[in-house]
């Protein structure tokens, strides 16, 4: 078995130049390929998890924060998110920056307002507590009626009340966040005031994530008005809708890149083809004198398959070795190693084919 392994790279190195060209062209349309399919699923996914939740017709405010004047604070503007996120249950709000002790590895998610309504009504029995917490379906480092703690300036001893399905999101900014990984409080407002309030934490980012549940224009305009009264804050209303659109834009640009690099790979393909016939053809009169000297047909099959198989496989893994590198998905091994496998086979297929059909004896003629 060595023998066609050490001719099959001495085929490598009769054209490095050549197998290097092709051997890159495969990696970037790889690389790009495996990026833009899995752009595209996590679109289709976003897409599919925001037409799930349009019945609530959520409205969401700019990131970019404008003021009018110095920030500030009143309790004006304390109740009047108390109002929509306690009383009304009008909308909801996200944290993301609280870090209670003893989970480093664990994302924590505090919601108020109007979570249970939205995201959560497969939860039973439903809350009725100032603050629960559940964890999320893939978190293995906590368990159901496991105590944790909550709270800055008053801290608050509490047990797990049970574990999120499988899937749960959040919106926050437009965009569905998994909690499958997540370790969910569900918090009243006015709690937080107690546990974290009087020194006026999180503050901008409960503002900046506030979003209204199907707000009437008034309600909209009235929310939007006491805030930079009370506040100096202007918030810039962006509905649902404009998400969507803007996911099925971004699904529409991941289409085109994924049928362009489809077409590379094509060509690539028959490139490919085209430089191993050639080889074949080139290797004609070298075949028939190891037949001659005793060798068998396999052997020479198994030359082509292993030139190949390194043709293929070399810029697959190194494609996968890129994704690792960088802040990209990963092409699972459980993938890659059948697509290499089903290349190379499909690749070798035709020239063993050619192979076969040849008259090997006429290129042992002195003009052959």
């Amino acid at each position: 078995m060595i023998t066609p392994w050490r001719f099959a790279f001495r085929d490598i190195r009769k054209e490095p130049l050549l197998f290097a060209f092709f051997a890159f062209q495969m990696i970037v349309a790889t690389f790009f390929l495996s990026i833009y399919m899995d752009r595209v699923i996590s679109l289709a996914r976003d897409i599919d998890q925001v037409s799930r939740f349009s019945q609530h017709d959520l409205t969401f405010f700019s990131p970019h924060l404008a003021t009018v004047s110095q920030r500030r604070i009143t309790e004006r503007a304390a109740e009047l998110l108390r109002e929509i996120f306690d009383f009304k249950r009008a909308g909801y709000s996200v944290i993301e920056t609280i870090t209670p002790e003893g989970y480093p590895d664990v994302k924590v998610v505090a919601g108020v307002g109007a979570w249970e309504e939205i995201f959560l009504q497969d939860i039973s029995p439903p809350r009725n507590q100032d603050i629960a917490v559940f964890v999320g379906s893939r978190v293995k480092s906590i368990e159901v009626g496991d105590g944790v703690k909550f709270g800055k300036t008053r801290t608050v001893e509490l047990n797990v009340s049970g574990r999120l399905p499988e899937g749960s999101v959040y919106f926050q900014g437009g965009s569905p966040l998994s909690l499958d990984h997540a370790l969910l409080f569900l918090v009243d407002f006015q709690c937080l005031t107690e546990t974290y309030y009087p020194a006026w934490y999180f503050w901008d980012e409960i503002i900046f994530n506030t979003v209204l549940v199907n707000p009437s224009g008034e309600e909209l305009l009235e929310f939007i008005t006491g805030i930079r009264e009370e506040t100096g804050l202007i918030l810039n209303p962006f509905s649902q809708d404009y998400y969507h659109d803007r996911y099925r834009g971004y699904l529409s640009g991941a289409w085109l890149s994924i049928i362009f690099f489809s077409v590379t790979t094509v060509f690539i393909f028959f490139g490919l083809l085209s430089n191993i016939l050639l080889l074949l053809e080139s290797n004609m009169r070298e075949y028939a004198i190891h037949l001659l000297h005793g060798a068998g047909m396999p052997q020479l099959y198994s030359r082509i398959a292993i030139y190949v198989f390194l043709l293929v496989s070399i810029p697959l893994l190194a494609a996968r070795v890129l994704n690792a590198l960088l802040p990209f998905p990963l092409v699972p091994l459980s993938r890659l190693v059948p697509l290499i496998v089903f290349m190379a086979l499909l690749l070798a297929c035709i020239p063993m084919v050619q192979l076969k059909k040849s008259d090997l004896i006429f290129y042992l003629r002195s003009d052959g």
